[in-house]
C-alpha cells in the first residue's frame, strides 16, 4: 500500500530516481553485470533458452533497472546510532498511536481537554489522544492533569473567546498518563501557546525548549522503556515543508544535546504522520543522510541548536 501511494504521489519519481544516488546505483549494477558477462558466453546460453538472439547489453540494462528499482524503493523509516553510544535515533512514517514504547503528545500551555473545532481540533494529535482514550470520560484525564500540575507554577492567565482554560504554564511543562491498555506512558507536554481566539501558535524556540524539558524529565525521573516516540510538533494545519524539516532537525539536535550529559532511552523515534509525508514531499532518503551526519558528529547538532533554536 505504501509503495502504491508513493507511485501515485507526483514527487515519487523526482525524489527517488532523478537523483545522483540512483544514478550511482544503476551505474554500479550495470558495470558489475557487464564485467561478469564479459567472462561468460551468455549469448549462446540465452539463445538456447529463448530460441532467439538476445543481446547481453539489453539483459544487463534490464536487470540493472529492476535491481535499481528494488534498491531505491520507498522507505518508511531510517535509523542511525549516536556516535560513542548504544542509543539510536529513528525517523519513521506512520501512526504514532501504533508505535511501541512511550509517546509524547504536544498540548497547549493551558492543558485544555475539550475537543471541538473552537479549542482542540479532533484532527490534531492532542484531539486524537483524547478521543482515543477519554472520549466518554474526559473527567478522568482532567483529574490526572490537575493532580500532576498541582505543584507546577502558573505563570499567567490568558483570555479565551470559547471558554477555554485560562491558567497557563511554562513551555515544556508535562503531565504523564500511564494507565493505557498497552501500559504506555503518554507525556502531555505544553508546547503551543493559544491566543484569545484559541488559535495555537508555536515558535521553533518553543519546540526546542519543550523537547529539552521532556527529554530531561524522561531521562531523569521516569522509568524508561526501549523507545520514546515523538511526533512532528507545531506543524498542524497549513505549515509547509520547511517547517517540518526544521522541526525534525530541532528534535534531533535537542535529543543529541540532552543525551550528551544524561542517560537516555535506547531509541528515539520521530514519527511523521503519513499524510504529512506524502502531502509535503518529505523524503526519507534525504532525511537519512542528515540523520547519519548529525549522529556521527553530534557537535554539528550543538552548533545548529545554538544558531537556530536558542
Amino acid at each position: 500500500m505504501n509503495i502504491l501511494r508513493s507511485l501515485i504521489n507526483k514527487k515519487f519519481f523526482s525524489d527517488r530516481f532523478c537523483t545522483v544516488e540512483t544514478l550511482k546505483v544503476f551505474s554500479a549494477l550495470t558495470g558489475f553485470f557487464w564485467i561478469i558477462t564479459s567472462f561468460c558466453n551468455l549469448e549462446t546460453v540465452l539463445f538456447c533458452v529463448f530460441a532467439k538472439p538476445i543481446t547481453i547489453k539489453g539483459v544487463c540494462i534490464g536487470v540493472s533497472v529492476i535491481l535499481t528499482l528494488i534498491a531505491r524503493r520507498p522507505l518508511m523509516s531510517c535509523a542511525s546510532q549516536i556516535s560513542g553510544t548504544d542509543t539510536k535515533i529513528r525517523i519513521s512514517v506512520g501512526d504514532i498511536f501504533k508505535c511501541q514504547g512511550d509517546v509524547v503528545i504536544p498540548v497547549d500551555t493551558a492543558f485544555n481537554v475539550e475537543v471541538n473545532e473552537r479549542i482542540i481540533s479532533a484532527r490534531s494529535l492532542h484531539g486524537q489522544f483524547i478521543n482515543n482514550f477519554f472520549k466518554n470520560n474526559v473527567e478522568n484525564l482532567e483529574n490526572t492533569i490537575s493532580q500532576q500540575l498541582a505543584h507546577k507554577t502558573v505563570i499567567g492567565q490568558r483570555e479565551s473567546q470559547n471558554n477555554g482554560k485560562l491558567h497557563i504554564y511554562d513551555i515544556g511543562t508535562a503531565a504523564v498518563w500511564d494507565n493505557s491498555p498497552e501500559k504506555q506512558k503518554f507525556i502531555l507536554c505544553a508546547m503551543a501557546t493559544m491566543n484569545a481566539a484559541d488559535i495555537a501558535q508555536t515558535h521553533p524556540h518553543d519546540i526546542y525548549k519543550a523537547c529539552q524539558k521532556v527529554f530531561s524529565l524522561y531521562n531523569s525521573e521516569l522509568t524508561k522503556t526501549k523507545q520514546l516516540n515523538v511526533p512532528l510538533m507545531g506543524t498542524e494545519f497549513g505549515r509547509g515543508f520547511e517547517a517540518r524539516i526544521a522541526c525534525i532537525l530541532t528534535i534531533i539536535c535537542s535529543f543529541l544535546e540532552n543525551s550528551s550529559f544524561s542517560n537516555s532511552c535506547n531509541e528515539l523515534n520521530i514519527v511523521i504522520f503519513e499524510k504529512d509525508y506524502y502531502n509535503f514531499g518529505l523524503n526519507i532518503y534525504s532525511l537519512r543522510h542528515v540523520l547519519e551526519a548529525l549522529c556521527s558528529n553530534p557537535k554539528i547538532a550543538f552548533t545548529l541548536c545554538n544558531l537556530h533554536c536558542k
